[in-house]
């Protein structure tokens, strides 16, 4: 099997999806994923440029497996793809939650604060 079909299984396994979710977002089935992972399917130049995009993958990596998985990006950066990614989600919900958090003031966001942290102690 190409060493490339293998990075290709290993991304959406460390991301944790299914075939079928993976190929939505590259715009393909989960059938043709399977083929790629399996290397009954190629991994062309369009497929790494997609992985590569769709998920922050480093093409050199894809191509080669020198250097880290996915591209380091600052925190900026990595907020605006999360929200678009969010956006582009199409859930309603989701947008709607995210949006009433980016209302909040200092005194709400610090009443959330207080709630999340409580969660997570477990008292």
């Amino acid at each position: 099997m190409n060493m490339m079909n293998d990075r290709v299984a290993e991304v959406r396994q460390h991301l944790q999806i299914s075939q079928a979710k993976f190929g939505e977002k590259l715009g393909i089935t989960g059938a043709a994923v399977s083929r790629l992972e399996s290397g009954a399917r190629a991994v062309t130049e369009s497929t790494v440029k997609l992985v590569a995009s769709a998920f922050g993958v480093s093409d050199t990596w894809l191509r080669t497996g020198a250097g880290e998985m996915f591209v380091r990006v600052d925190p900026d950066e990595e907020l605006a793809y999360l929200l678009g990614a969010l956006a582009a989600d199409g859930d309603e919900f989701k947008v709607k939650f995210i949006t009433a958090m980016a209302k909040l003031d200092d005194e709400q966001w610090a009443l959330v604060e207080k709630f999340v942290s409580e969660m997570c102690s477990g008292d």
